[in-house]
């Protein structure tokens, strides 16, 4: 590692910091510290700051270690940090914990693939229907399959994460099961690496690089789950090792992924760690803040913690918007936006970024559509429709991502049979279109098994180029019919053009090969045959069971419905563009960040062509799936001259780190926010739900910067035998700005 050259900023280039930032700042590094930082602090600045206090003081940058959560923080803070730490100055490793887990895997020898979210729910869904605990039929137990697998997989992520609580003998049979389904196939899940990582160091299977770590920094520690705790304590020694650990107990709400409301005590306990707080908040109005207050201290188990506004904060404006029932409040906030827009390019409001969040993805889909039926441009930002950030698909067949990924596997992984049947399938081959069942595989499955030895089996591809080899031969009752051959001939040939180019010495630049490679197999025509086919599905599935939908007000159609009339064909071709161009854009993005000269102490290593291959798919599979990443604010979609910025709708969860003039806090009422759970009451679980509930609201409003908007259905039901509507327990009784 080159020696460090240190740059010193000039005081004019160094953000002004109040009074707690520069303690947090100057704070000795010699001893661990835990900073309970309020939203809108500044926090992520302060954070980049001590790192370039530790450094300063010489401390070596390849003995620090930065982690986040997710991609999008990460990106984030690596920008805050190169801007306090000039260049030349070498920067520490910012890590996500799955990449930093990952990479220890990848160093203990681990060649499993990571798998992306639809094959986990076709795993789980396999391993119910096994175990009879899964009964799909059509109409509504279609949905009852989709929920059963979505709980499954919940009871899983909690277990890996440490914080599950005892499982039931149901729930032990599932994990045992889904985990050998994974590991017959050579499959992880982002919940397998940090409790793998963790095994694997305490196996002296990875070594920590320069040794331990002197210095690590963890943002957003409340979300820390207890096997992540237990992967930091291995990171970080207590012996050997000082943390600076960042959190704020108000905002922890992941708890599905394992997070414990304790965190930040056990964090303390487990480190040695001196308190300090970053009570006020600069991103919020008063106003703003004083609803999120009212809010957020009505907690019975919440300690006392100042929140402060920033002097000379703008007054800012709450609004409340109360209707009878669930239409009426979905068109008064669309109206509002409307106003608001208006308002905005006719010069009478500096309204430049605008955010709908609800608690749930269905009410976010509703909304959309009503805007859409307004003429208001949104984003549709949801990571679990389109596979993370807004560059896989719609959580159904393929997508850019899954089937480019999938060569690339195959060219890393020849034996990989699960890359196999994807590459086969995409495009469509005659024979080969319908997986394991598919009379095309049936045939390379019978002539695999006729030249396997007992001792080594034949893989998929390998059968395929001893067919084509051979011309065809019969493998048992099996044939090839001359279609057949063709289409597999025709998939070698893009498959052999592939991997030259792939592994050539001076190979372009990934995502340049991966575009080319889209190309050459009609990548794009297939997702929009595909997208087609699924969207039938669906309209024939809406038909069927729509009309009670209808009756809340949600109307029937996809979620690509198109605006001004255009044509279902004309929005297929626009969507699948879009998606295929956020794709490669993203693959850009992490081509690039692989092979930047970079200010690490690795910087300048030639990278062979087969490894260079493996870093990029796990970290395309790390961009693309990261479980915590946060959707992007309009990414892709700028808004046309003269016109607003396309508006936000997303859930509170994936709001979490961003910030808008004006946020729409959706649906406070009771059975929304809070959800009711069919817990038994007043059990420390029941409890706890309602807290978490409640710090969700408080994350919704103090996501805004000038105005926030409330709204919520409140008085007798229009639907027979429907209770009334209540607003939500955490809402105060008097409310300001009600309409």
């Amino acid at each position: 590692t080159p020696s460090r050259q240190r740059s010193q900023m000039s005081s004019s280039s160094t953000p002004t910091i109040d009074q707690f930032q520069r303690c947090v700042v100057d704070f000795p590094s010699e001893r661990s510290l835990l900073v309970c930082a309020c939203a809108g602090s500044g926090k992520s600045t302060t954070l980049a700051l001590r790192v370039k206090s530790l450094l300063d003081a010489g401390m070596p940058a390849s003995r620090v270690l930065v982690l986040t959560f997710s991609t999008k923080s990460r990106a984030d803070l690596l920008s805050k940090i190169e801007r306090a730490v000039p260049p030349p100055a070498e920067l520490p490793a910012v890590n996500t914990y799955h990449a930093r887990a990952l990479a220890c895997l990848r160093q203990a020898g681990c060649t499993s693939t990571v798998m992306e979210p639809r094959v986990a729910r076709k795993e789980m869904k396999a391993v119910l229907l096994d175990l009879g605990l899964l009964n799909e039929s059509p109409g509504d137990g279609r949905q009852q399959s989709r929920s059963a697998v979505r709980a499954a997989l919940a009871v899983v992520a909690k277990a890996k994460a440490g914080s599950g609580g005892a499982l039931s003998a149901e729930e032990r049979d599932i994990l045992r099961a889904y985990n050998c389904a994974l590991a017959a196939k050579g499959l992880i899940d982002f919940d397998d690496m940090v409790p793998m990582a963790t095994e694997a160091i305490d196996a002296g299977a990875c070594a920590m690089p320069n040794g331990n770590y002197l210095h690590v920094l963890l943002d957003e520690a409340q979300d820390t789950s207890g096997s992540q705790l237990a992967f930091l304590q291995r990171l970080a020694p207590r012996s050997s090792t000082v943390v600076t650990c960042v959190g704020d107990a108000d905002q922890s709400i992941y708890g599905f992924r394992g997070s414990q409301p304790d965190m930040l005590t056990r964090l303390t306990a487990a480190f040695g760690c001196m308190p300090l707080i970053l009570p006020t908040n600069y991103r919020c109005a008063s106003s703003i803040l004083n609803l999120a207050k009212s809010l957020i201290e009505g907690s019975p188990l919440r300690e006392h913690l100042p929140l402060l506004s920033a002097p000379r904060a703008a007054a800012g404006e709450v609004m409340v918007i109360q209707k009878v029932d669930r239409q009426a409040e979905i068109e008064a906030i669309c109206r509002e936006v409307l106003a608001t827009q208006e308002r905005s390019e006719g010069g009478r409001e500096a309204t430049h970024s605008i955010a709908l969040l609800c608690r749930l993805r269905v009410d976010c889909l509703a909304l959309r559509r009503a805007l859409k039926e307004y003429g208001v441009a949104c984003v549709q930002a949801e990571k679990g429709e389109d596979g993370g950030g807004g560059v896989g698909g719609d959580g159904g067949g393929s997508t850019a991502a899954t089937v480019s990924l999938a060569w690339l596997r195959l060219v890393v992984e020849p034996k990989d049979d699960l890359s196999f049947l994807a590459c086969v399938a995409a495009p469509s081959r005659a024979g080969f279109g319908g997986g394991e069942a598919s009379p095309g595989i049936r045939y390379l499955r019978s002539l695999a098994a006729s030249k396997s030895n007992g001792q080594r089996s034949v893989c998929l591809l390998v059968a395929a180029i001893h067919a084509a080899r051979k011309g065809w031969p019969p493998a048992g009752p099996s044939r090839l019919s001359r279609p057949q051959q063709e289409a597999l001939s025709s998939f070698l040939q893009d498959y052999e053009a592939l991997r030259v180019a792939a592994l050539a010495a001076d190979a372009p630049p990934i995502d340049v090969l991966l575009e080319a490679h889209a190309r050459r197999i009609g990548l794009e025509a297939m997702l929009e045959k595909e997208r087609v086919s699924r969207a039938s599905q669906r309209a024939a599935f809406t038909v069927a069971s729509s009309t009670s939908h209808r009756a809340a007000g949600a109307h029937a159609g996809s979620d690509e419905s198109s605006d001004d009339g255009e044509s279902a064909a004309s929005s297929t071709r626009r969507a699948v563009s879009l998606q295929l161009s956020r794709f490669l854009r993203t693959a850009e993005q992490v081509g690039s960040a692989a092979s930047a000269p970079g200010r690490g102490g690795g910087a300048g290593r030639v990278v062979p062509a087969l490894e260079r291959l493996k870093k990029f798919i796990d970290d395309m599979n790390l961009a693309l799936y990261d479980p915590m990443t946060a959707p992007g604010q309009g990414q892709g979609q700028a808004a046309p001259s003269g016109h607003a910025p396309p508006v936000v709708v997303t859930t509170i969860h994936q709001a979490k780190g961003m910030e808008w003039d004006l946020v729409f806090a959706c649906h406070l009422e009771e059975g929304s926010l809070p959800l009711l759970p069919r817990l038994e009451p007043h059990s420390m679980e029941y409890v706890q739900h309602f807290e978490e509930e409640r710090r969700l609201a408080y994350v919704a409003c103090t996501r805004a910067r000038r105005k926030l908007v409330v709204t919520f259905c409140e008085g007798p039901s229009t639907i027979k035998d429907k209770p009334p509507s209540k607003r939500s327990r955490f809402l105060p009784r008097q409310l300001p700005g009600l309409r």
